[in-house]
């Protein structure tokens, strides 16, 4: 159920790390699923080809490793729509190319936020969630066309903050291809994981493990930090989704440093959530 991620790896976020290297490293490591994290270039990225995309699926099947799951940072920042409310074509574009890398390499699912905040600053929250609505049923029926699910990521902050706002919204659009991904750390801004957890159930597919330190500086300042190196009780998290009956995947959410040792960084994480593998 643990998915360590490809931006784990020193050049990940930037998608410098080759595919050969990334499963030579969990081979190491005694896996054989993980997440793709999805880049501008590399291996899976919005520069893939046909013949790269044939490459990895073939070193993934030699290897007997499969990718769960997919996400990027592609979208951050990103104005999702138009003054029009059309979808911006760069988002299509992106997100588009993911469903169909996803669908190419049989990865079932990949996470996305709403649109953000700045997004409804000069039409207002009804018309920005109209927005929403509107390209999330056309990203979901595209998707759903790909046998891949979309899973709706919680944001620290947008249109979307609060769980029962998100339930809504994937009853809303009522697909099957519209589904959750709960982030542990963005979660703490709106009501913890349990809160989360508790109203969204098996609508959770995937799930972030990411975590966040308090610093109390005029205020409170809150700094993302390593899996298990903050606040949040990873157990206690674990614990409530197998009580809500979550059968999906837990991604590590960690990103690469320079001069780091790949398979020393991906142990360490490994062996900090023990707990999880032995379910």
């Amino acid at each position: 159920m643990i998915l360590p991620s490809t931006f784990i790896f020193k050049g990940g976020i930037e998608g410098e790390t080759s595919i050969e290297h990334i499963i030579e490293v969990l081979k190491k490591c005694n896996v054989n699923y993980f997440e793709a994290g999805f880049t501008q270039r590399g291996d899976i990225s919005m520069e893939s080809t046909p013949a790269s995309l044939g490459n990895v699926l073939k070193l993934l099947k030699q290897n007997e490793m499969k990718v769960m799951a997919m996400s990027t940072t592609l979208l951050s920042g990103k104005d999702y729509w138009s003054q029009s409310g059309k979808l911006n074509l760069q988002v299509e574009q992106i997100v588009k190319t993911m469903i169909d890398i996803a669908s190419y390499l049989e990865i079932p699912y990949i996470s996305m936020h709403c649109s953000d905040e700045k997004n409804m600053q000069s039409i207002g929250y009804q018309q920005a969630l109209q927005n929403d609505v509107n390209i999330f049923t056309f990203l979901a029926d595209y998707a759903q066309k790909k046998d891949v699910v979309i899973c709706l990521e919680n944001s620290i902050s947008g249109v979307l903050c609060c769980p029962a706002d998100v339930l809504e919204f994937i009853e809303r659009i009522n697909s099957p291809a519209l589904q959750a991904c709960l982030d542990t750390g963005n979660s703490i801004y709106s009501g913890m994981p349990e809160r989360w957890i508790s109203c969204l159930k098996d609508r959770i597919r995937v799930v972030h493990f990411s975590d966040v330190r308090l610093r109390r500086l005029r205020g409170i300042v809150t700094e993302f930090v390593e899996p298990g190196e903050g606040f949040i009780d990873f157990q206690k998290v674990y614990q409530q989704l197998m009580d809500n009956g979550f059968a999906g995947w837990i991604v590590l959410e960690s990103f690469g440093r320079a001069k780091q040792d790949d398979q020393k960084v991906v142990e360490t994480l490994l062996n900090r959530f023990q707990f999880v593998n032995k379910n």
